[in-house]
């Protein structure tokens, strides 16, 4: 394809300037009253003897009686020029510049931009330029720009503004105060937008170029065929091949429904429904500085996702877009960031854990630089009416009374100058350990072979444990048996002697045992002893 052919240009419907006419405009001068030739000439003219073909060109009679209102032509080579510069206001990431073939520098906040500059962003980068007149572009990540012409003539009255966007996509505020023979012309590699008084993008993917008009009108060209893109309407031309009819822009979708407080990291929000929509472009900048971009994504699902902002309050300006990557207009969302310090991670008890300690030890994770921690026990996860609501300058807590038997809810909060948000609520449970056993009904008896313990029938869930040693402090056990859930338990019957009994009720579900009761026995000497004592006298 022979690209020389495929020029592109678009252009303001009040614009006079020719579509296929890159040179610099003409000035549009209203006269006044008392104004003559040769003092517009004075005033404007590089040469002030030129007001003579001005007469000629304009087909004015006299020179020095001008009808007041009356429009002159004058062309800008015969202007008084001054070369001007564009600012940069708001930076964000990394941002580079540099002058023709130089090396690149990293740019900075205030900078004046001249001839020949080019401006690129990264991939988290954002600038924002700021020219003579007030108009303003914003050049979003992975972005190039160079700066082509920056001219201000007759005395400043007149501008005339090239910026050659290489690569990425920039949005642009034209001359926001209106001024008149403000000129601005935003060049791609196969486009062109002349444009006065009007709010538009252009993006720049390769040889495809994206037009979206948000205000004003824009006629687009290329191919020798001219379009209309009408203010809600966008565009696309690629390869230099005619652009196709204009579409209408996605409107600015429902946000109401978004978090108005973020607690935590990183930033998710899940996309509303809006029809047409393919994908989402949303910025995010600062309440107080709506001028600077500080992150920018492009998400192709219904979940848009920014990694990390510090506490404070924000606006995200969110916007859809189509199957052709035209972008639709932004709702602005405003919302919170209160998520440091971070909560601390909760290690005991865990979410679903059954403590059997009516004082169990409540622990969490230690972060760098946290000072204190907030913890609240309640039996609802609202914690309206917290059961214990303190601070604790370790990871580590007990509680200071019982806790009640059931369902119940923990969580913190870090402190370092000032609190920072809950942590999630713990769902955990106190199911206490079983009663200690009473002995009081139970009954002893021995046969030739076995020692018995009747017990009265143990509660659903729960068992009984016995266990014979000859030392009171259980140790070392002689032996350990358990009941069928029938409050009968057996032993092996030991040799006669006092011994001690330990008996103790435990949970069928995770084997839990109540406190022992420990009690001492004598076991008689068995019969069969008896018989064989006589015997033994004979030896």
């Amino acid at each position: 394809m022979n690209y020389k052919l495929a020029y592109l240009c678009l252009f303001a419907l009040s614009s006079t300037v020719s579509a296929a006419d890159s040179s610099t405009p003409d000035w549009l001068y209203t006269v006044r009253p008392s104004d003559t030739l040769i003092g517009i000439a004075k005033t404007y003219l590089k040469q002030p003897q030129n007001w003579q073909p001005l007469q000629r060109d304009n087909h004015i009679a006299n020179a020095t009686a001008i009808p007041p209102g009356t429009q002159l032509r004058i062309p800008a080579n015969l202007l008084r020029h001054a070369p001007s510069a564009a600012k940069l206001i708001a930076i964000t990431g990394k941002v580079q510049y540099r002058l023709g073939t130089e090396p690149w520098q990293v740019a900075s906040i205030g900078q004046q931009l001249t001839v020949g500059a080019e401006i690129m962003t990264s991939a988290d980068g954002y600038a924002l330029l700021e020219l003579a007149n007030g108009t303003r572009v914003a050049l979003q990540a992975s972005s190039d720009i160079v700066m082509d012409t920056l001219s201000l003539y007759a005395n400043g009255l007149m501008a005339d503004t090239r910026l050659r966007l290489q690569s990425g996509q920039t949005s642009i505020l034209d001359n926001p105060q209106r001024r008149p023979n403000q000129n601005l012309r935003i060049i791609t590699p196969t486009a062109q937008a002349v444009v006065r008084g009007t709010e538009f993008r252009v993006g720049v993917d390769g040889q495809l170029t994206r037009e979206e008009t948000l205000a004003g009108g824009i006629a687009l060209s290329a191919a020798n065929k001219t379009i209309a893109v009408d203010k809600g309407t966008g565009t696309l031309s690629k390869d230099g091949q005619p652009p196709l009819p204009p579409v209408t822009l996605l409107p600015a979708p429902d946000v109401s429904a978004l978090p108005k407080q973020i607690e935590r990291l990183p930033i998710r929000f899940t996309m509303p429904e809006l029809a047409k929509a393919q994908a989402w472009h949303g910025e995010i900048v600062a309440s107080a500085h709506p001028e600077n971009v500080l992150l920018d994504k492009t998400s192709p699902n219904q979940n848009l996702g920014f990694a990390d902002l510090p506490n404070g309050d924000y606006i995200l300006r969110l916007r859809g877009v189509d199957a052709l990557g035209l972008q639709g207009y932004d709702a602005v969302h405003k919302f919170t960031v209160f998520a440091r310090p971070f909560p601390a991670p909760a290690n005991q008890p865990t979410a679903g854990a059954v403590v059997r300690s009516a004082r169990p030890v409540f622990a969490w994770g230690e972060l760098v630089g946290v000072t204190s921690t907030h913890i609240q026990i309640a039996t609802t996860a609202d914690f309206k009416q917290p059961l214990f609501d303190t601070q604790a300058n370790t990871s580590r807590w007990t509680p200071t009374s019982d806790l009640p038997t059931g369902t119940l809810y923990w969580r913190t909060a870090s402190s370092d100058t000032a609190q920072g948000p809950w942590g999630d609520a713990v769902k955990f449970t106190y199911k206490p350990a079983p009663d200690a056993v009473d002995t009081s009904k139970a009954a002893l008896r021995f046969d030739e072979d076995y020692l018995y313990y009747d017990l009265p029938q143990p509660a659903i869930g729960l068992h009984y444990q016995i266990a014979l040693s000859k030392s009171a402090t259980m140790q070392p056990l002689l032996g350990t048996a358990l009941d069928n859930h029938n409050g009968l338990i057996k032993l092996p019957r030991p040799r006669f002697g006092d011994y001690y009994l330990s008996i103790a009720q435990v949970d069928d579900n995770d084997g839990t045992a109540g406190p022992a009761t420990v009690q001492k026995i004598n076991v008689p000497i068995s019969s069969a002893v008896w018989l064989l004592a006589p015997l033994l006298l004979l030896h």
